[in-house]
């Protein structure tokens, strides 16, 4: 398989996973446990990244040749933050009643903090991934 061929795939599975853990935020958004600060951060990761890995994937659509630095500065900071909005996630699934499963939510609130993992870990590895391909 050619490098832009597993790129283009890299990239449609990350733009996927973004608006997966954007649905299961609004379906799972509660105030319980959690600081505003918080709360505000992770609502900002997984609505406004969306628009960072549709970019992206433009971005690789779109370009002959290799991107350059920019990309793999968005990858970077990507995972970053999806780490953080993972932690944030757990932080609030473990200070409310939620992880007694007495809600339907604590199934979306596992699923976000999941996901977001697999996020970041799919951004690391596509910025491996291009680097050792330069």
């Amino acid at each position: 398989m050619e490098n832009k061929t597993i790129l283009i795939i890299l990239s449609i599975v990350e733009c996927i996973i973004s608006v997966v853990l954007w649905i299961l935020h609004y379906l799972s958004f509660r105030l319980l446990g959690v600081g505003k600060m918080e709360l505000f951060f992770t609502t900002a990761i997984y609505g406004g990244f969306i628009f960072v890995t549709i970019g992206i994937l433009i971005m690789v659509l779109l370009s002959e040749d290799e991107e350059g630095i920019s990309i793999l500065y968005f990858l970077i900071c990507g995972a970053v933050v999806y780490i953080i909005a993972c932690l944030f996630s757990f932080m609030q699934w473990t200070d409310s009643d939620l992880k007694n499963f007495a809600y339907d939510d604590s199934n979306k609130y596992l699923l976000k903090i999941i996901f977001s993992a697999v996020e970041a870990g799919l951004l690391i590895f596509d910025a491996v991934f291009r680097i050792m391909n330069k």
